[in-house]
């Protein structure tokens, strides 16, 4: 009896665990660019109706996915850097996040771009 309550704590533990991750995705829109080098931390974020002011070319979508549980607005646009950084983008805009109490709370989506060289 005591080795199946560990077996089920453990699975409902990982569960847990598993559910309340968030993951970044990219879907690129079949422009082809340069990928630039930049940490998480040197993406630049715009939110709408701001742009940056040196041409662009949008790449992909970058999005955000809460796999269950909240996260707050900071976590997804960390993770939204993060994957920008990986795929590399020089920042995102356009950037949309769905509200607190929703469904998938702190979920986000933005446009990938890099500069014209």
């Amino acid at each position: 009896m005591t080795k199946i309550r560990i077996l089920l704590v453990s699975i409902i533990s990982i569960m847990v665990l598993d559910g309340c991750a968030m993951k970044g995705k990219f879907a690129p829109t079949g422009a082809s660019y340069q990928r630039s080098k930049r940490t998480p931390e040197q993406i630049e974020l715009y939110l709408d109706p701001q742009a940056p002011a040196k041409p662009y070319v949008i790449v992909g979508i970058i999005s955000t996915e809460q796999l269950g549980g909240y996260s707050e607005f900071d976590e997804s646009l960390a993770m939204m850097r993060k994957k920008a950084s990986e795929v590399g983008l020089d920042g995102i805009l356009h950037i949309n996040c769905s509200p607190l109490g929703a469904v998938q709370s702190g979920s986000c989506t933005g446009k990938g771009f890099v500069y014209q060289k």
